[in-house]
């Protein structure tokens, strides 16, 4: 129920975004040959993710584009971060060493990496767009043993880490508020950047928080999760445009 009321939601984003691209006024599509930014929002998983991962998780992105001519279309990729789970606790060194405490570290992770088409108009302060993504998920869960007192990382271990194709479709609205002339391009831009995506994802296995367990014998018991891994993305940034 909650991935279709995001669904719906988005649409209606991409309607908002559309109908300012067609009754904006056209200002010479005066947008940069270049773009680069970083984001940071939440994230939320969808579908069936959402009914194994009850909690949404932090995202960090970046990104690079390039419009190759005129056309307001831009070409790019961007890479992304996103932690939905973490664990820690203080154990002892060993069982040889058991007056020595460190830090174990468990966090769930997931890396982002999509080629990206965007149009966008730029029609002065605000600049509409509409984005279409492609390319993966990578899921991993990983275990680090780290110093109790200046968090130096002593050791760490993979615990299982899977990939998942993965397309989506976004929008957003960057906010003008700054500009001046350099020597590397006619005008340089900084915009304040709004945008919201749905990445469907395909089947990958992964460990949500609270799924490693160690039994009575010592014994690691891995509690894997199978299901698609679609997200969705709220996010605010800043974008850099010459």
């Amino acid at each position: 129920m909650k991935s279709v009321y995001s669904s719906y939601h988005l649409k209606k984003i991409h309607i908002l975004i559309i109908g300012i691209l067609l009754i904006a006024p056209d200002t010479g599509y005066c947008l940069g040959m270049f773009d680069t930014g970083i984001s940071i929002g939440i994230a939320a998983p969808q579908g069936e993710f959402r009914d194994n991962v009850d909690r949404n998780g932090f995202s960090f992105s970046g990104s690079a584009l390039i419009r190759p001519g005129l056309v307001p279309v831009k070409f790019g990729i961007e890479l992304g971060y996103i932690n939905y789970g973490s664990e820690n606790r203080r154990e002892s060194f060993s069982y040889t060493i058991p007056d020595v405490t460190v830090r174990v570290e468990r966090t769930n992770n997931i890396f982002l990496g999509h080629l990206l088409v965007r149009l966008q108009k730029d029609a002065g302060i605000i600049s509409p767009y509409l984005d279409g993504l492609v390319g993966f998920n990578y899921l991993w869960t990983e275990t680090k043993i780290r110093d109790v007192y200046n968090f130096e990382e002593i050791t760490s271990s993979k615990n299982l880490d899977d990939l998942a194709f993965s397309y989506g479709v976004g929008g957003g609205f960057m906010f003008n508020v700054y500009e001046a002339r350099t020597v590397v391009a006619d005008i340089a831009k900084i915009y304040i950047d709004l945008k919201v995506r749905y990445l469907y994802g395909g089947k990958a296995e992964y460990l949500k928080e609270g799924a490693v367990r160690i039994d009575e014998y010592d014994n690691v018991i891995y509690d894997i999760s199978k299901s698609t891994t679609d997200l969705m993305l709220y996010q605010i940034g800043v974008v850099f445009s010459f």
